[in-house]
């Protein structure tokens, strides 16, 4: 029996579900996937061709991000419901 992830991952690319909803459901989630902490300092902002585009408040956040970003692709991927962010874009605000 197929993975339910992978029957949503096809539907996804098959019916062009936006982009918006796909960052809309992570930033849904974003406070149980970046943590408490960092939740505050940063926003994901953007998805687009596998690219989550994360908004840090300081370089030093930013670099704590990309310390995380394993753990944040596959929690973003989790809210999802789809394995479909690849790659973390981190840019400071401002």
């Amino acid at each position: 029996m197929e993975e339910i992830k992978n029957i949503v991952e096809r539907l996804i690319k098959k019916t062009g579900i936006s982009q918006e909803m796909i960052i809309e459901q992570i930033h849904d989630n974003w406070s149980r996937i970046a943590g408490g902490r960092l939740c505050s300092k940063t926003e994901p902002f953007k998805f687009n061709e596998g690219k989550l585009f994360i908004y840090a408040d300081n370089s030093t956040v930013k670099s704590e991000l990309g310390y995380m970003a394993k753990e944040i692709i596959k929690k973003a991927n989790e809210a999802a419901a789809a394995d479909l962010v690849k790659e973390l874009v981190i840019r400071i605000k401002g």
